[in-house]
């Protein structure tokens, strides 16, 4: 990630280190009604997130069983693995 140390603990709330919030924090209306609470990461700690996004996470390959978030799939491919089971947790 080329931070140091410091900033690293600092982006990961140690608290002697970040007093701080990394976030914004609002609000968006739902479409069935009230409010969706959103935390948005600010700018440095998006950076990092997108780093560890690019160099860790998305070179491992996703298990066939996962679902979530995968392009193309959606919430009724994950309800067909299921279909016809006893028991659904």
């Amino acid at each position: 990630m080329e931070i140091s140390t410091e900033r690293l603990a600092w982006l990961s709330y140690h608290r002697a280190a970040a007093p701080v919030d990394h976030y914004r924090h609002f609000t968006i209306p739902k479409k069935s009604g009230g409010q969706r609470s959103i935390s948005s990461p600010k700018s440095k700690l998006r950076a990092a997130q997108s780093w560890i996004l690019e160099h860790v996470l998305t070179p491992v390959p996703v298990h066939e069983a996962a679902v979530a978030f995968r392009p193309g799939m959606n919430i009724a491919d994950n309800a067909r693995r299921h279909a016809g089971s006893n028991v659904i947790v």
